[in-house]
């Protein structure tokens, strides 16, 4: 691109070498001082005027040229600054349900490039040519794909839509304003829809692990921030083997940072947290009378969904691992609990007296 101050001295090169000052040289060749006397007009009267006359034109039809240049390049310059500011990435969007897309729009929010991210994306992008539409609109029209070819459906609920931008509060703004019009557009679906929306920091480290793991860097950021809500069996190589659906779940399960949720998504195939502690506690024998500090969290291992349960009963503290989908006792553990005070003991020690009353 052509900078203003770079036209304007090509400009004045080039005025000045087409225009050069055609009275001095008639002056010269008139052999005239440096003052000329106050009879100049009668010398170049004649010959001399004739040829005063014609440089004199010369000189106006090269100013003239000049100006249509002048104007050419300002033209051109323009021109090329409009497509500049057209082609140049403002900010990235990332849509993720099962099918992937990364959308690159301008300042203008206006869709420069539609990248499909898998294979299932490459599906939805097949019949779509997003170039040059806002990208609300270019939104729209991908969930509704998805909504058409089932991948957005009662049990696959949830959509997520990530936005990478220089400049932060912009990108939350555009993160915003498409998280409700996508919300607003499946107001008039069957569908009731869960919508995860997240701005997303520039970083070279999670650019690099999103494209080794060929996924979004709205997804991989995702995992970044359920890694670090500290859950004990969660490992990046577990979460890259779950669906968007289970990803999102775990986001709102687990309250991870950064995540706003519109909607719920549907956890309907999955057994509970009071269910959880349930099968925890028939299999320790006990009920929730005689337990104290339950907890029960969502959790991830070796790619599915479980919850880990935890209480503490008789100077012991209990852990289990269950399968979130069938109930199923995964692993289970009792150790001392080295945080019991005297109030446990005599908790258990009434227990026992209880136990002995009812012999």
């Amino acid at each position: 691109m052509i900078e203003n101050n770079e036209i304007e001295k090509r400009l004045a090169s080039a005025l000045n070498a087409a225009a050069p000052d055609m009275l001095d040289e008639l002056m010269a060749e008139l052999d005239l001082t440096e003052n000329p006397e106050p009879s100049l007009r009668e010398k170049l009267a004649g010959d001399g005027q004739e040829r005063y006359k014609k440089a004199a034109i010369r000189s106006r039809s090269f100013r003239a040229l000049i100006s249509c240049a002048a104007a050419l390049i300002i033209l051109v310059g323009a021109a090329a600054v409009w497509k500049n500011i057209n082609d140049r990435v403002f900010a990235v969007v990332d849509l993720d349900v099962n099918p992937s897309i990364e959308l690159s729009i301008n300042g203008k929010e206006k869709v420069i490039g539609a990248e499909a991210v898998n294979e299932d994306g490459e599906v939805i992008l097949a019949d779509m040519d997003l170039r040059g539409s806002d990208v609300k609109v270019a939104c729209n029209a991908i969930v509704g794909s998805m909504l058409t070819k089932g991948y957005l459906t009662d049990k696959s609920n949830s959509l997520m839509v990530s936005v990478s931008a220089g400049d932060p509060e912009k990108g939350h703004e555009i993160e915003q304003k498409l998280s409700d019009g996508i919300s607003s557009y499946l107001d008039d679906s069957d569908i009731t829809a869960a919508i995860l929306g997240q701005y997303v920091e520039d970083d070279d480290e999670l650019e690099d692990f999103a494209e080794e793991n060929g996924i979004s860097l709205g997804k991989a950021w995702l995992i970044r921030k359920l890694m670090e809500t500290g859950g004990q069996k969660m490992t990046e190589e577990s979460l890259l083997e779950l669906s968007t659906q289970e990803l999102i779940v775990l986001g709102q399960e687990r309250n991870a940072e950064g995540v706003i949720m519109q909607g719920t998504a549907y956890t309907g195939e999955y057994i509970g947290y009071e269910n959880a502690l349930s099968a925890a506690l028939g299999d320790a024998g006990l009920d929730s009378s005689q337990i104290t500090d339950p907890e029960v969290e969502m959790d991830c291992e070796n790619g599915a969904m479980i919850y880990e349960v935890e209480f503490r009963y008789g100077g012991q503290e209990y852990e289990y691992e269950i399968a979130a989908s069938t109930g199923e006792i995964i692993k289970s553990e009792k150790d001392i609990d080295d945080d019991r005070n005297d109030d446990d003991d005599h908790d258990q020690d009434h227990d026992d007296h209880d136990d002995d009353d009812d012999d």
